[in-house]
């Protein structure tokens, strides 16, 4: 059973997918394109976690658990518009900074733009690998 993407036209081999006649990365970047806001079947294929700081400096802090499932790193477009449906909001009216740590224990900052979800360093040089260093990093570049 195959079916071809409506989006890509690459070859569908889930069920799934072959019956929605999409593939799940094409849906996933459909969803943050038009700001459908629940994509959670999707984000549910990786281990993550997420919380959001206190104060008026929140920072939005997720974290791959690397138990087994798709890396968050590849899955997260679907993620955040699965943390977006849960804060009442769409992909593109989060504003706060995003930063994330991958399976190695280093973190990112995470972007969201009209081409999609990117990743930049936080600093140059070393990786921050500590969660308090990650946000303080994020909230000076937002300000600079």
């Amino acid at each position: 059973m195959s079916g071809i993407c409506g989006k890509c036209g690459r070859k569908l081999t889930d069920p799934v997918s072959i019956e929605q006649g999409i593939g799940p990365v094409c849906l996933a970047k459909m969803q943050v394109e038009s700001g459908l806001s629940r994509n959670t079947d999707q984000a549910r294929q990786s281990d993550y976690d997420y919380h959001i700081t206190r104060g008026s400096d929140a920072v939005l802090v997720i974290t791959d658990l690397d138990k087994g499932g798709m890396s968050a790193t590849n899955n997260m477009e679907a993620i955040l518009s699965n943390i977006a449906a849960e804060q009442g909001t769409t992909v593109s009216q989060l504003t706060l900074p995003i930063v994330y740590r991958d399976s190695e224990g280093n973190y990112d900052g995470v972007t969201v733009g009209p081409g999609g979800v990117n990743f930049y360093p936080l600093t140059k040089g070393r990786p921050i690998t500590k969660q308090r260093d990650a946000v303080m990093a994020a909230l000076q570049g937002q300000k600079n």
